[in-house]
């Protein structure tokens, strides 16, 4: 989990020297309560992400993070069966994780759709090579 948050920061510090779009390199799952069955909508969400991501910037490497929370009934056992969902779904596109973490929130401000949320986040392979910019952004 450590090496994700790092991933983001480098992320943030490459985006404010570049003109490169690292916009949607996170995405979100959203659980129903208490489920670690990915929803047939969040399927089609996160295929196009990966396609997406694969178009704009070629093979890369993404992480998996959920939330654990026990007041809102997300105990670790669930945030590691939906992250083994998300895993297989992931595999099946042909993507290989490198980093699967959870991370525990106590905050009494969390709401439920917040504990329910996971979290794949892609690293582009420009961020490992430090040749992510300056390039054109892909107009849409």
């Amino acid at each position: 989990m450590k090496r994700a948050l790092c991933s983001m920061v480098l992320l943030v510090f490459i985006t404010s020297a570049t003109a490169t779009s690292f916009v949607g390199l996170t995405h979100e799952i959203h659980f129903e309560k208490n489920s670690d069955h990915i929803p047939a909508s969040e399927v089609r969400a996160i295929v196009d992400w990966k396609i997406e991501k694969q178009r704009d910037f070629g093979d890369g490497e993404y992480d998996i993070g959920t939330t654990i929370n026990k007041r809102l009934n997300v105990t670790r056992d669930l945030a590691e069966r939906r992250a083994k969902a998300i895993k297989s779904l992931m595999q099946s596109l042909g993507v290989h994780l490198d980093d699967v973490g959870s991370l525990e929130d106590k905050s009494s401000l969390t709401t439920q759709q917040e504990a329910d949320t996971a979290y794949v986040m892609f690293q582009p392979p420009c961020t490992k090579t430090h040749d992510c910019g300056p390039q054109p952004i892909n107009p849409r």
